[in-house]
């Protein structure tokens, strides 16, 4: 006899169950710690003392539990309150010690789904991971954190801060010796809690470095962050290196989970305090200029996507977009829906000061967003017989799927009792192994619910860029005609949103659907992307084509070369210009995907090749003032060329490569430049034009002028010498009149120079805004140097304006390693984010 069955909808969620033990004074190797009265944690109770045996913690009378089950339990007994009366909606939360996961369940009613929906987004609202971090402290380095020079004295101001950061941010921190000198400094807590309280205890401890002051740029936002930094944050990269300040940031990705932080948004800057305020004015001028230019994009996005993209911790890979695009990516908060007219889709907002790096930008992200799959499953069977309870079996089999595969699953029961049946429809949504991986357990539903499926069918969802139509078409759609033929499925291209359109692979057959899946994905396109100096790109592609058409066939991939027209010009307001773009890309169906690493070699040696036998090399004897003031964007300068792409449009006008340092050279540096023919010198000649000017005054010998060299190579100077004096007085009035300074003692100087025998140099560097000369801007450079010269008695021996032309050196035939140019010149986007800038610039949320 067929038994009743109620519909339903039924959805699992599964969310990493984190936890940390404080041990406290039970810490043989304690020194400090501290949990701030808000700070919620679970004393040893049996049930806890169960609880921590299974996870193999450390156990002792005073040991705590700190975990993220509390808040969600919390907020479930809420929701059923709320909701388990009026629409018979049930909310449960089950722990799995083994796989460290939590997993919620909903169900109602089918009349329930958009309440469901608001269920759902209200429970992942109060949802969010601990972790921990440290700081690593020592004697050595932080002297002044200790008394008596013990690590295990920790001074009680220090001890004070700590205890007044562990309350405002709610976390737990804690000193634990290590060895003779050193100890860590850990903190415990929501993990967007704990990135801000461990920069803030970094700024703190800058703070009481009395080596050391702090300062700060407000933001009006956050969001202005990456639109300071421009392309793989160049700009705040070139900032330390002219201080050697460090640079703290507000959060590059705020409150992805429900967490407000309490700040205002702040740049922060430690270091000598006139290098800060060289730092501080760079980032204020780099504030006006962008924020008069400010491009916005929104892209949409599935809601369950925007829940895994935060769930599946992917912070790391979208703060690296955010540098690489100096875009800000503004993504709902967890739990948060701002798309009012549909609860299935978000929005995401992207913020830039180009609208061609917003498109980028936009586009990387949504490449991303394709590697999440959807499946549908849907079955059609008669209604079991005898006592079996179809939502029960049902409930535990999407349990297994969400425990097993840490996959987001629903399924929908929806009986037919006129007809005797009941259609069950499966969603599954998460990566694309684990969507195959679930398939193994939904075939064996049939003997689960102990029935025979009359019907069944299989959708697979895949996005794919809309670029990539063609590609994955084939000629004539050949390639999805090949594969329905093989595999019995239909495929179906159905648009999305302007990035991105839907593949869906439909079955009959669960067999013949993973086989049309496992075809499909082969034909997907896996690319790599990088740069090849312009200048090559004609020689690698040879006549008609034939050189780069030899290298496609033999490695089955496909090469195609961007010219700079393709990206248009960067304008003023955009930073960052001079790091190269991608403009190579070798794409192939992924069945083929191993010959892209050899069909790149290819390509590289090639350009060793070509450079190494046909390309003449000029130099340009260049300074770093040159070097400052070219890669400083904001130097009004810049305006009158409409674009920051100097170097790029030389390139192009002249088909030449011209080797621009990304970081700050030596004081003195050979600029190299690579063409065939006479190109590199018609190059140089043209970029020895729109050098700025160097006006040179000559300086007779003094006992105080090593004072001034150390300063100018950055060596900090004690408070009242004459090299402090000359960092305020000169150095620091010049920067904010976009003029450079720059020393050079006897032995740095040009041999063919008309220069007094032992005399030392001092060069004012600056960009010429108008043709008449000396202009406003000389003269007052002028007037504060000759002052300070004439205050400590440093005698002028000669003025000269240097001749630009006389920067080129020679010429000679050689070889241009492009590896070599890659890293250290034109930065490349596949190498990994600076190790020691990434200590420095840290997403901090400010005070």
């Amino acid at each position: 006899m067929s038994q009743t069955v109620a519909g339903c909808t039924i959805l699992k969620i599964p969310l990493n169950y984190s936890y940390f033990t404080i041990s406290g004074s039970d810490h043989e190797n304690f020194i400090f710690d501290y949990v701030p009265s808000k700070l919620e944690y679970r004393v040893l109770t049996d049930d806890v003392k169960q609880i921590m045996s299974m996870l193999g913690s450390f156990q002792g009378s005073n040991t705590l539990l700190l975990d993220n089950e509390m808040a969600l339990k919390r907020k479930v007994a809420e929701l059923n309150n709320e909701y388990n009366q009026s629409q018979q909606i049930f909310v449960s939360l089950d722990r799995d010690i083994e796989k460290q996961l939590m997993v919620v369940s909903i169900i109602g009613g089918l009349e329930n789904s958009k309440n469901l929906a608001l269920v759902k987004n209200k429970l992942l609202s109060s949802y969010f991971e601990y972790k921990t971090d440290h700081i690593e402290l020592s004697t050595d380095t932080h002297r002044f954190l200790f008394s008596k020079g013990e690590v295990q004295s920790v001074r009680n101001t220090f001890k004070t801060i700590l205890m007044e950061l562990a309350d405002y941010c709610n976390v737990y921190i804690s000193i634990v010796y290590k060895k003779t000198n050193s100890c860590s400094l850990n903190v415990i807590g929501n993990s967007d809690a704990v990135d801000l309280a461990v920069n803030k205890i970094k700024i703190a401890i800058d703070g009481i470095n009395p080596d050391k002051v702090i300062d700060y740029v407000s933001l009006e936002h956050t969001s202005l962050t990456p639109l300071l930094g421009g392309l793989d944050f160049f700009h705040f990269k070139k900032i330390m290196q002219e201080t050697m300040c460090t640079i703290y940031l507000p959060n590059l990705l705020p409150q992805l989970f429900n967490f407000e932080s309490p700040s205002e948004a702040k740049i922060y800057i430690s270091g000598n305090e006139l290098y800060v305020k060289m730092a501080k004015d760079a980032i204020k001028k780099l504030l006006d200029q962008v924020k008069g230019y400010i491009y916005l994009k929104e892209v949409m996005i599935k809601s369950v996507k925007r829940d895994l993209l935060i769930l599946d911790d992917n912070k790391l890979l979208l703060e690296n977009l955010i540098r690489k695009t100096g875009c800000f990516i503004q993504i709902p908060t967890l739990g948060v829906s701002e798309n009012y007219h549909d609860s299935l889709v978000d929005i995401i907002r992207i913020q830039g000061s180009s609208a061609k790096m917003v498109e980028e930008c936009g586009k990387l992200l949504m490449e991303f967003i394709t590697s999440y799959y959807h499946c549908n499953y849907t079955v059609t069977t008669q209604l079991p017989t005898g006592e079996n309870d179809v939502v029960e079996k049902v409930f535990h089999c999407l349990q297994k799927i969400a425990v097993s595969q840490d996959t987001v699953v629903s399924a929908t029961v929806n009986p037919d009792v006129a007809n005797n049946l009941i259609h069950l429809k499966f969603q599954v949504n998460s990566k694309a192994a684990k969507i195959r991986k679930t398939i193994p357990i939904l075939q064996s539903l049939p003997l689960l619910l102990d029935t025979k499926f009359l019907k069944q069918q299989v959708q697979f969802h895949l996005e794919l860029s809309n670029e990539e139509r063609v590609f994955i078409e084939g000629k004539k759609n050949g390639k999805l005609m090949k594969i329905m033929q093989k595999s019995n499925v239909a495929i179906k291209l159905s648009p999305f949103n302007e990035h991105n359109l839907i593949l869906q692979v439909i079955c009959e057959n669960i067999s013949e659907s993973l086989i049309g899946l496992k075809l499909l994905e082969d034909e997907l396109p896996t690319k790599v992307t990088f740069n090849v100096p312009e200048c090559f790109h004609r020689q690698i592609i040879g006549v008609g084509g034939s050189t780069v058409q030899t290298i496609m066939r033999k490695h089955n991939v496909f090469i195609k070369f961007f010219n700079s027209m393709e990206y248009g010009k960067s304008p003023p307001s955009f930073p960052s210009a001079f790091v190269r773009k991608d403009n190579v890309v070798i794409k192939c169906p992924s069945k083929n995907k191993a010959g892209i690493p050899d069909a790149k070699i290819e390509l590289q040696n090639l350009v060793e090749r070509f450079s190494k036998c046909t390309y003449l090399r000029t130099y340009l004897k260049l300074t770093r003032s040159h070097w400052r003031l070219l890669a400083d964007v904001t130097d009004p300068f810049h305006k009158t060329f409409e674009t920051t792409d100097m170097i790029s449009d030389l390139e192009k006008k002249s088909n030449t490569f011209v080797d621009f340092p990304i970081d700050e050279p030596n004081p003195v540096f050979e600029l190299e430049i690579a063409g065939l023919e006479n190109n590199s010198e018609l190059s140089a000649n043209s970029l020895s034009t729109i050098l700025p000017v160097d006006y040179e005054f000559k300086i007779g010998p003094h006992q105080s002028w090593s004072q001034l060299q150390d300063a100018d190579q950055r060596q900090l100077p004690s408070p009242g010498s004459i090299g402090h004096w000359y960092l305020e007085c000169v150095v620091l009035p010049l920067k904010l009149l976009n003029v450079e300074v720059q020393i050079f003692p006897t032995e740095l100087q040009d041999e063919n120079a008309d220069a007094q025998m032992g005399a030392n140099s001092i060069v004012l560097s600056y960009f010429k805004t108008v043709n008449e000369m000396p202009g406003p801007k000389l003269t007052k450079a002028v007037e504060i140097l000759e002052n300070f010269l004439g205050k400590y008695g440093f005698e002028i021996m000669a003025r000269l304006i240097r001749d630009p032309a006389s920067y080129i050196i020679h010429k000679s035939k050689g070889q241009v390693d492009n590896k070599e140019a890659k890293s250290n010149v034109l930065y490349d986007h596949n190498v990994p984010f600076d190790m020691e800038f990434k200590e420095k610039v840290k997403a901090f949320p400010s005070y």
